[in-house]
């Protein structure tokens, strides 16, 4: 299985607008229930660092990394998290 066809499956989890179970994609990836909580960890751990690289990249001040957490804080209530 590649790794677009994972990540299709289990964007949605990033935002928790999935409504389906980690079972249901399971089934669909042909993979354990297990291995799909772990694959959808790893992904909300690398979109977490990517974010905050991105954001730290943008601030004009990125040391104080209260700065970082508040426009996270503030991008996240943006879209509606």
């Amino acid at each position: 299985m590649g790794k677009a066809r994972l990540f299709e499956l289990l964007k949605d989890f990033l935002t928790g607008a999935d409504t389906r179970t980690y079972k249901m994609v399971a089934a669909a990836l042909e993979m354990s229930e297990g291995a799909v909580k772990t694959a959808v960890h790893r992904l909300r751990s690398r979109f977490g660092a990517l974010l905050r690289a991105v954001i730290e990249e943008a601030l004009p001040h990125p040391d104080d990394p209260c700065e970082i957490d508040e426009e996270i804080r503030f991008i996240l209530r943006a879209l509606g998290s």
